[in-house]
């Protein structure tokens, strides 16, 4: 029976918190046996100021209502190519 790779691929601020957790208990067992990947895309790789900013001011009236700036328009495409597809 061939097994299959479920791949993980979490677009985050944070991915050494990804990784960590990654690397324990069952999750860390499933990598080893290849049956596992986990993957992560920072956004502020894409980011284009030279503080890496990734949110912008607050736009429509609502305390919560936030902007996302143009670097998270490459990130789709930076996971689609991460993740094996064209």
């Amino acid at each position: 029976m061939d097994r299959c790779t479920v791949r993980f691929l979490f677009i985050t601020l944070f991915p050494e918190q990804i990784e960590q957790a990654a690397g324990h208990s069952i999750i860390k067992r499933a990598v080893d046996a290849g049956l596992v990947e986990v993957s992560c895309i920072n956004p502020r790789d894409f980011a284009t100021d030279r503080h890496r900013t990734v949110d912008d001011t607050p736009f429509g009236g609502g305390q919560t209502a936030a902007a996302c700036s143009a670097g998270y328009c490459h990130v789709p495409g930076r996971a689609h190519i991460k993740a094996g597809y064209r």
